[in-house]
């Protein structure tokens, strides 16, 4: 890792202990053509504000896991007659992809998963709990119209768009506030609904 005109010591456990004044940062690379760059794949960068301790870097490492992709989260329900993403094997119309993101179960019947809708106020207010490990292996699409023939996506990959609010992560789960204003619809009509595609 190479900071600027600025250096970076690394100590055993891997941790940067960074100089004061530092405005650029390069992972993997560097602004010095003599510094040969990282030849690979960085799977996952955090950043921190603060030194960890090598106590604290040591329990990073051992408490690590893998986000699981859907063949993975599959393995927990080794029973399950139908795994197709677009399944359904216990008929409750919820698709065994979207069970996967909105951390459900496939194996029993119900809607409890399913964004929830709050219009007593000015807006109308979509709010659904999914599974963070799913982000990356998921493309995922907020959809809303004033008929059940057109339908505006907003995707759930966007940070900045007003309309989307995610709280933190927690336990591995994450809530997704979506908010639309009650101008958007028609008759006072409104639908919403979460469409999930797995990555090919």
């Amino acid at each position: 890792m190479a900071l600027g005109t600025h250096a970076a010591t690394s100590n055993l456990n891997g941790s940067n202990l960074l100089r004061n004044g530092i405005t650029e940062a390069w992972l993997g690379s560097s602004n010095d053509p003599e510094v040969r760059s990282y030849e690979g794949i960085l799977d996952e960068v955090i950043l921190y504000n603060i030194e960890l301790s090598d106590v604290e870097v040591g329990l990073l490492y051992a408490n690590y896991t893998l986000p699981q992709d859907y063949g993975s989260w599959l393995l927990n329900y080794a029973d399950l007659s139908d795994t197709a993403f677009a399944g359904d094997p216990e008929q409750d119309g919820i698709r065994t992809g979207l069970e996967y993101v909105l951390s459900g179960n496939p194996t029993q019947a119900g809607d409890t998963i399913l964004p929830q809708l709050d219009a007593a106020g000015e807006n109308f207010v979509f709010t659904f709990i999914r599974s963070a490990e799913s982000v990356p292996f998921t493309t995922q699409v907020f959809q809303y119209g004033s008929d059940l023939s057109g339908w505006t996506d907003l995707s759930l990959a966007s940070t900045d768009a007003p309309e989307l609010a995610f709280g933190p992560v927690i336990g591995g789960l994450q809530s997704v506030i979506v908010t639309l204003s009650k101008s958007l619809s028609i008759d006072g009509k409104l639908f919403g609904r979460l469409k999930v595609d797995q990555f090919p």
